[in-house]
């Protein structure tokens, strides 16, 4: 009796150390799309107008993508449609006049996430140039910060964890009833 009431506790807390390892393992599989650089750089300044803005992701990212080029008197500056290759993402630009250029994204990451941001630059022609950001800003993906998706993975892991924990307290309480143990009063 004994030997049978310790094989089912031991096979339930086996299952929940396992269904709680294949959570936390499998989390990178969970992770979104991000922002890695782009060209011109988040608060760059330039001194010779760009042909393109290209924006570089950490995994492929499919069609279609939106990338809008405003100037600074509102105009649209992007000529033509954003074009993707791979993890990469541009669009052709025109900048007519000096002044700060806006770049406003959403592109969608090969397994469905979209990501959305917005970044500026100025044109400066005779000016002073600067390198501004060489990597991208804490961007928005799915319309929710970086730090928001990392602080909702936190969540997920901490919810299953404990969802995990309470379905193995249920099957031992159970266990332990099913072999004739109650609790005490």
């Amino acid at each position: 009796m004994v030997t049978a009431r310790w094989s089912v506790l031991a096979t339930v807390l086996v299952a929940g150390v396992l269904a709680l390892l294949a959570t936390i393992l499998a989390l990178p599989a969970s992770a979104h799309a991000g922002l890695v650089s782009i060209d011109p750089a988040d608060g760059a300044t330039v001194t010779a107008a760009p042909s393109r803005v290209t924006l570089t992701f950490d995994e492929d990212m499919a069609e279609p993508a939106v990338v809008l080029v405003t100037g600074p008197d509102g105009q649209r500056a992007a000529v033509g449609p954003a074009r993707v290759s791979g993890a990469v993402v541009s669009v052709g630009v025109d900048l007519p006049s000096p002044g700060r250029y806006t770049v406003a994204f959403r592109a969608v990451s090969a397994d469905g996430h979209p990501v959305t941001d917005q970044t500026s630059f100025a044109f400066q022609p005779g000016g002073v140039a600067s390198a501004g950001s060489p990597a991208a800003k804490p961007g928005s993906v799915g319309g929710a910060s970086a730090s928001g998706a990392t602080s909702e993975s936190a969540w997920l892991v901490v919810g299953t964890g404990v969802a995990l924990a309470a379905l193995v307290g249920v099957g031992l309480v159970r266990a332990l009833r099913a072999n004739g143990h109650r609790a005490a009063p």
